[in-house]
């Protein structure tokens, strides 16, 4: 390939492309063995990619053993990143437990929060995560015991 948009071009070129990309989309809607056999069957289209030849490889489920060793490495950097975000988490959620906002600490309330503050646009987005925060904090002080 002498050009990036080579890649792009190259699995349309396939006279089959279509049938093959819309078995393996199937293919991989199967738990577990449908992304091991996704990942088995992108390693073999990269290497007919790579001996110049212009077709994909076979969309079936035979790939499943060379995409194993892949999706064991990517389950293993998923585990450890779950891991290293549940240690940054779960403190936090440990304290506004304990300091009496549970409901605030819920991760629904953290969802809808975080969910509220996706927006297109970064002023939009500062304005959407303040009130979002804001909101949570009033529902907080609504249930605080008035003095």
């Amino acid at each position: 390939m002498d050009r990036v948009a080579d890649g792009f071009i190259w699995p349309v070129r396939d006279p089959e492309w279509v049938t093959k990309i819309l078995v393996i989309g199937l293919i991989l809607l199967i738990p577990i063995a449908g992304a091991i056999n996704g990942i088995g069957w992108m390693l073999a289209t990269l290497d007919r990619l790579r001996a110049g030849e212009e077709r994909m490889a076979p969309a079936n489920l035979s790939h499943l053993r060379r995409g194993v060793g892949l999706f064991v490495v990517q389950l293993g950097y998923g585990i450890a990143i779950a891991l290293i975000a549940g240690a940054f988490y779960l403190p936090g959620l440990i304290v506004a437990t304990a300091e009496g906002n549970d409901k605030n600490a819920s991760p629904a309330a953290i969802g809808r929060a975080r969910m509220s503050s996706t927006a297109p646009s970064a002023p939009s987005a500062k304005r959407s995560t303040s009130a979002s925060f804001s909101s949570v904090q009033r529902q907080a002080n609504a249930r605080l015991p008035s003095e």
